[in-house]
């Protein structure tokens, strides 16, 4: 069973069991659906055995692929939730914060 390991990243929290469990499953998925990509890519220029040619265009393969990484890595930050760099600043009114 896996257990929470605390991050030493800045900007990522400690994951609980239950969430790295999510984690694990959302990277099983992950490595199935690129396994199709694959079988998709190794299908182009081959015959189906009942005389048909296969072509896979290209261009169209390589946006699948960008897409299903982008897709993966959105859904394993939904779990992990980092910080937001990109959040604005909260500005420091110089004041005594105790």
């Amino acid at each position: 069973m896996p257990y929470a390991v605390p991050n030493p990243l800045p900007g990522y929290r400690e994951l609980n069991p239950a969430e790295l469990q999510l984690l694990a499953t959302i990277k099983a998925a992950e490595r199935d659906v690129a396994d199709v990509w694959r079988d998709v890519a190794d299908a182009d220029d081959t015959e189906d055995g009942l005389g048909n040619d296969v072509y896979v265009d290209a261009r169209w393969l390589a946006v699948a692929r960008t897409h299903l990484q982008e897709g993966f890595s959105a859904l394993v930050r939904s779990v992990t939730r980092p910080d937001d760099p990109f959040e604005p600043r909260v500005a420091h009114d110089g004041g005594d914060d105790a």
